[in-house]
């Protein structure tokens, strides 16, 4: 009995001197970034939907109004097609999804009449979410500050929208290799959860969760 219990204190010393070397070889960057996964995980992403309601509106003042219509149209469906490829592919942390007109009351936490559902219909008498915090995710061509520049894609900020920087994996190229293959939208978001995933294995050796 007594070298049982001595091999099941050796065995608990031994992985505590593993956590305590793994915390030894992590930068704060690591830290900042192993916390926010950690958070992500048993918290949510709002996912933020483009509109061209800008590019919509200036066509609509000029009178060109099949353009306007293009526009709007070609947004709507790229926007059902973003919220069934999370609904279907992703299921590293609760989301819900909002317009990109909508930034503001999102970050002002004003989630009275601003998340939509599948038909891009703001939802009704939904319960509205206590989260603290939340994370937001870019869908579409988005400007990184880290690259100095814009591409397709996803990126992934926190709460007062700013984007999460390395080793956070915190975009995702529509592009993959020189523009040579296209991701659609469910293989995006497929990377995107296999990368957040796999991402939160990898914190857990230096923060196991509580």
């Amino acid at each position: 009995m007594r070298k049982i219990l001595l091999f099941i204190v050796c065995v608990i010393s031994v992985f505590c001197a593993e956590a305590q070397l793994n915390q030894l070889f992590y930068s704060e960057a690591d830290s900042i970034a192993y916390r926010h996964i950690q958070t992500m995980k048993s918290n949510v992403i709002f996912v933020r939907l483009p509109t061209n309601h800008h590019s919509v509106e200036a066509l609509e003042k000029q009178k060109r109004m099949k353009e306007a219509q293009y526009l709007r149209s070609k947004a709507e469906n790229d926007n059902k097609s973003v919220i069934k490829a999370f609904k279907s592919a992703f299921t590293f942390c609760e989301v819900h999804f909002f317009l990109a007109e909508s930034s503001e009351d999102v970050k002002w936490r004003d989630f009275n009449g601003v998340f939509v559902d599948e038909n891009l219909q703001v939802i009704q008498g939904a319960p509205i979410p206590e989260y603290d915090p939340f994370y937001v995710v870019d869908f579409g061509k988005v400007y990184f500050d880290t690259f100095e520049e814009s591409f397709e894609g996803i990126g992934v900020m926190d709460e007062y929208f700013i984007q999460l920087k390395k080793p956070f994996p915190f975009y995702v190229r529509k592009y993959s290799g020189i523009r040579v293959i296209e991701r659609s939208n469910e293989d995006l978001v497929i990377e995107l959860d296999k990368k957040l995933s796999d991402f939160y294995k990898e914190s857990l050796k230096y923060f196991p969760a509580k």
